[in-house]
């Protein structure tokens, strides 16, 4: 009988001073898959959920025993981490509370690990060796998920390290240049960062600014029988403030009655030409 007593008394005792995680399943992670590379700097940790879990502890860290390991609790099924490190593998693991108190818990998941791309930016356009580029061309590159800023550089030396180096930093995945020297040719590279890195330059390309004269419009070359009052029309270029034109009746334009000025325009209205007269423009 006494048997009997002291077993029923410690059945009482087990049952209250048992871990509770024995009725909790421990989660199964899910994404990202166990081994995976190239992922963003921000990722989503997800896992599946666990019945009656409240909240969920998940720990990541860089090192594979999840030593200075970065915890939190969240009440969903994931957890969206940010500002990783570039280059870098990270281990992780989850296991589900009750309530928001640890001891309160399932066990651990087992740890899996995933690994951040180099975060190397992809240019996009104008392609490499492009050549005829305006004086305010626009440079694209791909954008990637978890970047704060990208900073560019442009120069006339593949190395950026002359007087002319344009530099800055934009959150967008484009610039656009003003005022470049015609017939330069120009090297360019962006790189990604944010708060906690800064990934290394991307691969180096170049274009060219046009060298080409302003392409003249109307009245077409040799045209006759115009009026005195002629209106001279050219093709504008992106990035051009300013066109001068030249208007004479001699081809070297040095006679007493050379037009000569600039404009911000495509045209030109001139007045009281002479009758019968040929006057050549540029």
């Amino acid at each position: 009988m006494k048997k009997i007593i002291l077993q029923f008394f410690f059945l009482i005792i087990f049952f209250h001073v048992a871990p509770s995680f024995a009725s909790l399943s421990t989660p199964t992670l899910s994404s990202p898959s166990n081994g995976s590379s190239n992922q963003n700097a921000r990722i989503t940790l997800s896992w599946n959920s666990v019945s009656n879990a409240t909240n969920y502890e998940y720990k990541i860290s860089t090192d594979a025993q999840m030593l200075n390991a970065t915890t939190a609790i969240v009440s969903s099924s994931s957890a969206t981490i940010s500002n990783l490190f570039f280059s870098t593998t990270y281990y992780w693991q989850v296991r589900a509370l009750k309530t928001s108190n640890p001891a309160d818990s399932s066990a651990w998941s087992p740890i899996w690990n995933f690994t951040v791309s180099n975060g190397v930016i992809s240019l996009s356009s104008p392609s490499n060796n492009a050549i005829d580029r305006n004086p305010n061309v626009t440079l694209y590159w791909n954008s990637i998920t978890g970047v704060s800023y990208y900073d560019y550089e442009i120069d006339i030396t593949p190395n950026f390290n002359s007087p002319l180096l344009i530099s800055g930093s934009r959150t967008g995945s484009s610039f656009t240049t003003s005022n470049l020297l015609f017939g330069q040719t120009y090297y360019w590279r962006v790189r990604a960062r944010h708060s906690n890195d800064i990934a290394d330059w991307s691969t180096t390309w170049n274009f060219t600014v046009l060298t080409g004269p302003i392409t003249l419009s109307s009245p077409s070359n040799g045209a006759v029988n115009q009026n005195i009052n002629v209106t001279l029309y050219w093709n504008t270029v992106s990035g051009i403030n300013y066109y001068d034109y030249q208007l004479d009746t001699t081809p070297n334009f040095n006679s007493p009655l050379l037009l000569s000025s600039y404009r911000t325009g495509s045209s030109l209205s001139t007045s009281n030409l002479l009758f019968g007269k040929t006057y050549y423009w540029r």
